[in-house]
């Protein structure tokens, strides 16, 4: 199975959203250094494959202690801050983002309204254009394939939720955008 586009999973903090988004095929899969300790990062991501993490954090302290590839953060200073080996993805609001803030980030994750207007469409096509854009706002499953072929969005990020009890999670919103991506492969 594979996805038509790029998908990030954000604030990920249990293993039963880890292993079906690495089971779904998403390309990224965030954690919040609030809601994550390095060992339980650690514990989580040694029972996923396939995937590749990224760290969510608006700090510089800490963010050693997780060994990823990708760090996320609405703080320039913050993702200026890593190495060249590291990607960055600034997570900014369609109201705010500057071309200041992008230079040198690798992605621009935008986030706003549930319903996107016709020029906050228009903005975030032309953003595309230039960036490699993960929309995080103003789509569901009945929209997703139309917002990503009307604004050329690099991919798309979706936010997990938490576990109603250990291993026992709702994924119908989350399952229902995922699987309005699924391409078939025997096609």
């Amino acid at each position: 199975m594979s996805l038509r586009t790029f998908v990030k999973i954000n604030g990920v903090n249990n293993l039963s959203d880890a292993r079906y988004c690495a089971g779904m095929s998403v390309d990224l899969i965030g954690f919040d250094i609030n809601e994550v300790t390095p060992e339980v990062f650690q514990e989580i991501t040694s029972w996923v494959s396939g995937v590749d993490f990224v760290i969510e954090t608006d700090k510089l302290d800490g963010i050693t202690s997780y060994k990823v590839n990708n760090v996320e953060s609405s703080d320039t200073k913050v993702l200026t801050a890593q190495d060249d080996s590291i990607k960055t993805i600034f997570n900014t609001s369609i109201e705010t983002i500057t071309d200041e803030d992008l230079k040198s980030m690798d992605y621009v994750l935008v986030n706003g309204p549930e319903n996107l207007n016709s020029s906050q469409l228009s903005a975030i096509k032309a953003l595309s254009k230039q960036n490699k854009v993960l929309l995080g706002c103003g789509f569901n499953a009945d929209n997703v394939n139309d917002i990503i072929d009307e604004t050329g969005v690099h991919g798309i990020a979706i936010s997990a939720g938490d576990e109603i009890r250990p291993g026992f999670k709702d994924y119908d919103e989350l399952a229902d955008i995922l699987e309005a991506l699924e391409v078939d492969e025997w096609a």
